[in-house]
């Protein structure tokens, strides 16, 4: 009964999914082809791999790997980020087009979730959230604010750059700031307003 419930949650969410990407073919311009938006479900779902990780598993070679990743960068749906730990190793990361781009799928996520809140008690809720990810605490949130938009990610940015002797953080009006008294920091692509700010000679303050 249990693995039956299961599928049907699955296979519910996997027609969705294919519904969504179909109707970028019949609404949209088609920017991503069917495989592409593979490759981009699987990039996220992994965490930015390496691109040694990303073709490993795929299970295809390096080299089709690097075409298909290359096209993404091309279209601007994905981006490579230099690994702090090895320098000559690259991250994938998908970029806030893709973001938007896969909005279309997460609005189905969100719908589903605001049922399960009001079905079920905090307390319960809770206790599905803890199943479902096995105890972790989550580090990543999607937000969605007036003119901010975008992925944040838990890390202790403090810490890394005290090592590496940086003590200010300048924004994107040239105001620096002391890390101690950063608490988040966002990129530039998330600014949806930064435009629109910058043509009325506005800053964050206003």
């Amino acid at each position: 009964m249990l693995e039956k419930s299961f599928d049907r949650i699955y296979s519910k969410f996997k027609l969705h999914f294919y519904q969504a990407v179909f109707s970028q073919f019949q609404t949209r311009e088609a920017s991503l082809t069917a495989v592409e938006t593979f490759c981009m479900e699987i990039i996220r779902a992994l965490g930015e791999p390496t691109v040694n990780e990303f073709a490993s598993f795929v299970n295809i070679s390096s080299s089709n790997a690097a075409y298909k990743i290359n096209s993404l960068i091309r279209k601007g749906f994905l981006e490579k980020i230099q690994s702090f730990q090895d320098r000559r190793e690259y991250h994938l990361r998908p970029t806030q087009k893709f973001c938007d781009y896969y909005n279309l799928n997460s609005v189905y996520v969100q719908q589903v979730m605001d049922r399960v809140r009001k079905r079920f008690t905090p307390e319960e809720v809770a206790q599905i959230d803890r199943v479902l990810c096995g105890g972790h605490v989550h580090t990543s949130f999607q937000i969605r604010l007036p003119y901010v938009k975008g992925m944040l990610h838990q890390v202790d940015f403090h810490t890394f750059l005290a090592d590496c002797g940086t003590r200010t953080i300048t924004d994107l009006w040239g105001v620096e700031h002391l890390v101690k008294d950063v608490d988040v920091i966002l990129t530039r692509s998330m600014c949806k307003g930064l435009g629109w700010m910058e043509q009325c000679g506005m800053s964050w303050a206003d």
